[in-house]
C-alpha cells in the first residue's frame, strides 16, 4: 500500500509540474493511468510522457498486485472462523481482523481477557483505532494531530472500565 501511495504522489507531482492536475481518490489516478498506458500521450516533451508512461505503468502493475491480495485476503477470511467473528465488530474489515489475528498467535495460550490485551493492544490502536472515526465506535474523533493517541487512550479507559 505504502509503494502505490508514493507511485501516486510522484505521478501527481510529476504531472503538476506541467500544469496537469489529478483529482484526489484512488480512482481518479488509476483511471489515468490506464489511459495512459492504453496509449494517451500528453502534449509534453517525450521524455517526460516516456516517464508518465513508465510510472503508469508501474502503477497499474502494483495496482493489480494489491487488489489480487486483497482478493485473496478475502477469501481467507470468509473461511476463518476467528475473522469472521472479528469482522462483526464496526469498522473492522478483512485486512484489520487478519492483522488482528496474525498479531496474537495462537488463541490457546490466551489465558483470560487482560492477556488477550496484553497482547493485542501491540497492534489494535494502530490498526483499528488508528483508522476508526469516533461515528463508528464511540470514540471521539477530531481532525488534530496525534488524535490518535486520544482515541487509544479513551479505548483503553473502556476496556479497563470492562474487565
Amino acid at each position: 500500500m505504502r509503494q502505490r501511495t508514493q507511485l501516486i504522489n510522484n505521478l501527481r507531482g510529476l504531472v503538476a509540474e506541467f500544469g496537469i492536475f489529478i483529482p484526489k481518490g484512488l480512482a481518479r489516478v488509476i483511471g489515468f493511468a490506464e489511459d495512459i498506458t492504453l496509449g494517451e500521450v500528453l502534449d509534453l516533451p517525450d521524455i517526460a510522457n516516456e516517464v508518465i508512461r513508465n510510472l503508469s505503468e508501474q502503477l497499474m502493475a502494483l495496482h493489480k498486485r494489491v487488489r489480487w491480495y486483497e482478493e485473496r485476503l478475502k477469501q481467507v477470511a470468509k473461511e476463518d472462523a476467528r475473522i469472521r467473528l472479528l469482522r462483526t465488530i464496526p469498522g473492522v474489515g478483512a485486512v484489520t481482523a487478519s492483522a488482528i489475528i496474525a498479531s496474537i498467535g495462537d488463541e490457546h495460550q490466551i489465558k483470560s481477557a487482560p492477556s488477550f490485551f496484553a497482547r493485542a493492544t501491540r497492534s489494535i490502536p494502530f490498526i483499528v483505532y488508528g483508522q476508526l472515526s469516533g461515528d463508528v465506535a464511540g470514540i471521539p474523533h477530531d481532525n488534530s494531530v496525534g488524535d490518535w493517541r486520544r482515541r487509544c487512550r479513551y479505548a483503553r479507559n473502556i476496556r479497563d472500565k470492562s474487565t
